[in-house]
């Protein structure tokens, strides 16, 4: 097993990092994405559970996407609405994820056997190249690694996987621009059906990455038609939300409610304009 050399050009210094860290350092950010892909897979399965349809979906990387689809079905999409996008979808979010995997194993695949097999990689934290005493440093292919000339790639044409790696990422893009899209209409929907009060900063703060954490939140909340919610809002309710079925429509109140009616004689006139009428 070789070893990983930092580089800190604002310390101007080289430090090495124990294969204990080097394997920290892999295995922190590694398990804080195993711990968001349960959180988010839990809620979005007890919700579909609970509402929605084929929940064991929320457990397949890509295929999440359609119970969340399935939850707000109704809900519109550009004029139409959701279930009608619920394949679309779910197509395009898992060929992104698959060539997000296929991108970063072709990148990686030669550094990390170089590593097990006794190489240096050179982790770079500045700016411009790095310059180490009696080291021949190479930038490896994301411009962020660094490795010594007897690397050997264990591709037969290094051109071809350049290529392929730039198309990758092109088409990543791509699709990562329209899964944006997708993904806040999708959180603004499923938020404000399930938490309507706070569904705005809930649906902002998922779009940059804790989804996870807030379908968890959510996910034995009860739907909402998010316009009677709004309309219990307004009429005062504003500890519980109440159903439309349990709020019947209060009787408007007439704008002569304070004359009497022809029981009570405590006024001249019944009606205020009783005596510009005809009378027979």
């Amino acid at each position: 097993m070789g070893k990983i050399i930092v580089f800190l050009q604002s310390l101007s210094t080289v430090s090495e990092l124990p294969i204990g860290g080097a394997i920290m350092a892999v295995l922190i950010p590694l398990l804080f994405a195993i711990a968001l892909y349960v959180l988010r897979s839990i809620g979005i399965y007890t919700l579909a559970k609970r509402n929605g349809e084929k929940p064991w979906m929320a457990w397949i990387p890509g295929l999440w996407i359609y119970p969340v689809c399935m939850l707000v079905k109704n809900e519109g999409f550009f004029g139409r609405p959701v279930k009608k996008f619920a394949v679309l979808f779910t197509v395009i979010i898992t060929v992104l994820e698959v060539l997000n995997i296929l991108y970063y194993f072709l990148l990686y695949f030669p550094v990390v056997g170089y590593f097990f097999s006794g190489g240096y990689v050179y982790l770079y934290l500045g700016d411009g190249i790095p310059q180490i005493a009696n080291q021949a440093l190479i930038p490896y292919l994301d411009g962020t690694l660094y490795v010594t000339s007897d690397i050997v790639y264990p591709y037969a044409n290094m051109n071809f996987i350049v290529i392929l790696l730039n198309t990758i990422g092109w088409i990543g893009n791509v699709l990562s621009f329209v899964e944006a899209i997708i993904t806040i209409n999708l959180y603004f929907s499923l938020f404000r059906k399930f938490w309507p009060r706070h569904y705005v900063v809930a649906s902002i703060v998922s779009f940059f990455g804790l989804f996870p954490i807030f379908v968890f939140v959510v996910r034995n909340n009860r739907p909402i038609d998010y316009a009677s919610f709004v309309r219990s809002q307004y009429q005062g309710y504003y500890n519980v939300y109440t159903p439309d079925e349990q709020c019947p429509p209060q009787k408007e109140k007439s704008p002569f409610e304070e004359y009497p009616n022809k029981e009570e004689k405590k006024y001249k006139y019944e009606d205020p304009f009783e005596e510009f009428s005809d009378k027979k």
